[in-house]
C-alpha cells in the first residue's frame, strides 16, 4: 500500500519521463467504479482503477469499542513498466 502523495509523485515522474504526450481513455462510472488508461505516444501506459468501498471498522473511544461503517475510495495503479500499488482516500 502507498499514500496519495507517493502516487502523485510517481504519476508526475512517469508522465515527465514519457514527455507528457498522452491521450486518456476513461470508462464510465459503473457500480461506483471507473478505470483510466493514459496512453503515451511512445507506447507507455499508466493505468488507474478506482472503486467505492464500504466496510465496518471497529473503533475505540473512551475505552469503548464500537462498529462504525466507513466509505472510502480504493485506487489501484500500475504502469507498463511497474507492478501495481494501492492507496485509499475519503469518499
Amino acid at each position: 500500500m502507498t499514500t496519495f502523495t507517493q502516487y502523485e509523485e510517481e504519476k508526475i515522474a512517469f508522465f515527465k519521463k514519457h514527455n507528457m504526450n498522452y491521450i486518456v481513455h476513461t470508462s464510465g462510472l459503473n457500480n461506483d467504479s471507473y478505470h483510466k488508461e493514459y496512453i503515451f505516444e511512445d507506447g507507455a501506459v499508466f493505468y488507474e482503477s478506482s472503486m467505492k468501498v464500504e466496510e465496518v471498522q471497529i473503533v475505540e473511544a473512551h475505552g469503548l469499542k464500537t462498529r462504525v461503517p466507513v466509505t472510502y475510495m480504493k485506487t489501484e495503479y500500475w504502469t507498463s513498466e511497474s507492478g501495481s500499488k494501492t492507496f485509499y482516500e475519503n469518499w
